[in-house]
């Protein structure tokens, strides 16, 4: 599995990956890169947060917080689209 690939797995796909690698070295890589992505999604929480409060004000910080939540949620959401369903039958 590449890097790219580790990254787009979920919090519960990354664990399992971790918790059934036997090999050391290979288990230490998967750590790495699960941990590399937390950071990813934590730098990317500041960094949007950040960028709200300098263009909308410090004030509205806890506007931007909320925002960043409901993409967060969102992005996770399973919407049922035409396309997903489509594919299913």
């Amino acid at each position: 599995m590449t890097f790219y690939q580790e990254l787009q797995l979920s919090s519960t796909g990354s664990k399992q990956l971790i918790k059934n690698t036997k090999d050391p070295k290979e288990r230490r890589r998967h750590i790495l890169i699960y941990n590399f992505k937390v950071y990813l999604v934590m730098a990317f929480c500041v960094a949007v947060v950040s960028l709200y409060s300098k263009l909308i004000g410090s004030e509205n910080s806890v506007v931007g917080v909320t925002v960043l939540l409901a993409v967060l949620v969102l992005r996770q959401a399973d919407f049922g689209s035409w396309r997903r369903s489509r594919s299913r039958r």
